[in-house]
């Protein structure tokens, strides 16, 4: 098998600053308005996508961008 180039494009899940880490509640707030699933992301759901784009089921997948963003709506 080759390489079929892809990526990942996961939104902001709201744990990205350990200095100033959110509670699961204040991330749930700030989520929910701007995301069409009305609820945050987690790692484990971006982890799912990665894997997946590097397993044998992803194999006639080039090129593409997954986004996985629970429909993220900018404001």
């Amino acid at each position: 098998m080759g390489v079929a180039p892809g990526a990942i494009a996961p939104t902001d899940l709201g744990r990205w600053n350990p200095e100033h880490p959110l509670s699961d509640e204040e991330i749930q707030r700030f989520a929910e308005p701007l995301h069409g699933m009305k609820r945050a992301g987690t790692p484990q759901e971006v982890a799912n996508a990665v894997l997946w784009l590097a397993s044998e089921e992803a194999s006639f997948v080039t090129g593409e961008v997954l986004r996985v963003d629970g429909y993220f709506l900018p404001g």
